[in-house]
């Protein structure tokens, strides 16, 4: 009589393809939440940059400060509040990207830093200016 069922050789080797299956799809949605953070990073800061140059727009200089209730720098009622209700932070943790304003020569720099790397701009510490990430 001949019996059904799987062999425990047969069943060891499902599970092992399960298990590489499974490190596989980790792996790879590691890197999309990696990238994800990068993209998002990226367009934060662009849309900074945006609000920056709108302030400089009304107020002939950039803020020296990123905080949304200060008006140092132009007349009140404006705020850089007014341009961009939120400074921008980093996704993964929270905290806000360090911004620098140059009163002798009008510039500004955010300094922030890419996990993976996305597009042009490899992984590490990158700054964005008033004329382009460096």
């Amino acid at each position: 009589m001949k019996q059904k069922g799987f062999t425990l050789i047969e069943l060891l080797v499902v599970i092992a393809i399960i298990g590489i299956l499974a490190v596989v799809i980790i792996i790879n949605l590691s890197t999309a939440r990696v990238k994800g953070r990068d993209a998002r990073r990226i367009s934060d800061l662009n849309q900074a940059r945006k609000a920056l140059e709108l302030y400089y727009n009304d107020c002939g200089q950039y803020p020296p400060t990123l905080d949304p209730t200060e008006a140092t720098g132009c007349q009140a009622p404006v705020t850089f509040g007014d341009f961009l209700a939120n400074p921008p932070a980093d996704p993964q943790t929270g905290t806000p990207y360090t911004y620098t304003y140059d009163g002798s020569d009008n510039t500004f720099a955010l300094d922030f830093t890419l996990e993976g790397g996305i597009d042009l701009y490899g992984a590490g510490p990158h700054t964005m200016t008033q004329d382009a990430i460096q």
